[in-house]
């Protein structure tokens, strides 16, 4: 029974997520809903660029992330995350993410598929249970991403009934 209180609050409850719960309002719209896009998320390598220095006008901001378990089947944990698209915009947009903490830097990170160059939102799939995750929007300009700074999220931890 004590396994599954202390799943159960991992689990969509408050404070399982180290980012604020998003909120809409005049500058951010749209940023409580996330968007459903088709694909797994694939290794860095597939990225076509180079990746330029983080933040400017070129990088989103206000990233956010809800860390929760997926409403039914096996109940995996999930990430909503969330952001206010670049000042400047790009021609397309994608999630970076990497449970290891120099994972930027090594090239050790996997990239969502393709997002609309104003997206704002990500579900990102199959999160690791309590881990550490570190993410950030990139922003295609040219042949250049320009990365947001670096957010983070613990992964909710989830309890499926098999019986």
């Amino acid at each position: 029974m004590a396994l599954l209180a202390l799943a159960a609050a991992g689990c969509g409850a408050p404070g399982a997520a180290v980012s604020p719960t998003p909120q809409s309002s005049p500058e951010s719209p749209g940023l409580t809903s996330p968007t459903p896009v088709s694909g797994s998320p694939q290794p860095a390598s597939t990225l076509e660029g180079s990746i330029g220095p983080p933040g400017g006008p070129g990088a989103a901001t206000q990233l956010m992330a809800k860390a929760r378990c997926e409403e039914a089947g096996s109940r995996t944990g999930v990430a909503d995350l969330s952001w206010l698209p670049a000042a400047s915009s790009g021609s397309e947009e994608r999630v970076a993410l990497t449970i290891f903490p120099e994972g930027f830097d090594t090239g050790n990170f996997q990239v969502s598929p393709p997002l609309a160059a104003r997206a704002t939102s990500y579900t990102w799939p199959k999160t690791n249970p309590g881990g550490v995750h570190r993410w950030r929007v990139l922003t295609k300009h040219g042949a250049t991403w320009t990365p947001s700074e670096i957010s983070m999220f613990n992964g909710a931890t989830c309890v499926a009934d098999m019986a």
